[in-house]
């Protein structure tokens, strides 16, 4: 994963957490069932995450989440 994508993926879990929502169940839920609503609108985070491809969103997931 290149350092752009990390810091997007940051960016859109910052927005979960300022939502009021954990970042790992909505990810988790995003990519099990491919749906942005489980993404904020807040900060854009749901037009981001959908610019990204989903293996560098698995990839962070797996990383950053799943600890």
């Amino acid at each position: 994963m290149n350092y752009e994508t990390n810091e997007i993926m940051n960016e859109i879990v910052s927005a979960l957490k300022e939502a009021g929502y954990s970042p790992r169940e909505q990810i988790n839920a995003y990519l099990a069932l491919g749906d942005p609503q489980y993404i904020t609108k807040h900060n854009g985070a749901r037009d981001k995450i959908q610019n990204l491809e989903k293996s560098a969103v698995t990839e962070y997931y797996e990383r950053e989440l799943l600890q």
